[in-house]
């Protein structure tokens, strides 16, 4: 509770706390990185040179979603239900280590998919991005807890900059927002908040380079 002092309120450090905590909480969950995910694969197909009819951009979304999203988001439900793992945004390092290997797979096995099927080239080039991502992760996952919400954010605006003008440049502030959000609740260091977009912009610039996008 404030304080009413002369007739004006002071809010107590606690208060202040729960505050900031709450709007942390909100910015988590409102750029969630698989809210993100769908998002930027909408973003990208409408990008992808290719595909001439509405049918065809719908069948490219539902197979990116059945291969690469769907499989990791059920193994991740049926780990909370059974309880083998303790939120949605598995804070436990080492609750990560069974699902980042299904993203991994599933992330693969995309890759494989738009090959064998001659996809779109950006949208293979976008698979590549997030296998190697989620590679990177896996790895460090054994033994440091990288921020996926960074990662997760600073893929997607990249994806707004770079495919769609950098007249969204100003959309970069989501960066640190999130940042701060999954810092103030206590998940990440600042370092590993770092670390997460240095991973997306290291791994997004390699590949758009290699397919001479940039």
């Amino acid at each position: 509770m404030g304080i009413n002092l002369f007739g004006l309120e002071i809010v107590d450090g606690k208060e202040k706390r729960k505050k900031s905590a709450k709007v942390a909480e909100i910015i988590s969950s409102v750029f969630d990185p698989l809210i993100l995910a769908i998002v930027g694969l909408f973003l990208v197909l409408q990008k992808s040179d290719g595909i001439s009819s509405s049918v065809e951009f719908f069948s490219w979304f539902l197979a990116v979603m059945v291969v690469g999203i769907l499989p990791p988001l059920g193994f991740l439900i049926y780990r909370l239900q059974t309880g083998k793992i303790q939120d949605w945004f598995i804070t436990n390092r080492a609750e990560r280590k069974a699902i980042l290997l299904v993203v991994l797979i599933s992330s693969l096995l995309l890759v494989v998919l738009i090959t064998l099927l001659q996809g779109p080239r950006l949208l293979l080039a976008f698979s590549l991005i997030l296998f190697f991502i989620n590679l990177l992760i896996s790895l460090l996952t054994l033994y440091w807890k990288i921020s996926v919400h960074t990662n997760a954010i600073t893929t997607f605006i990249l994806i707004l900059v770079l495919l769609y003008g950098v007249e969204y440049w100003l959309s970069l502030f989501l960066i640190p927002l999130v940042g701060w959000a999954r810092w103030e609740l206590g998940k990440h260091t600042l370092s590993q908040v770092v670390g997460g977009s240095f991973i997306s912009v290291m791994v997004f610039l390699t590949v758009f380079k290699i397919f001479n996008y940039i």
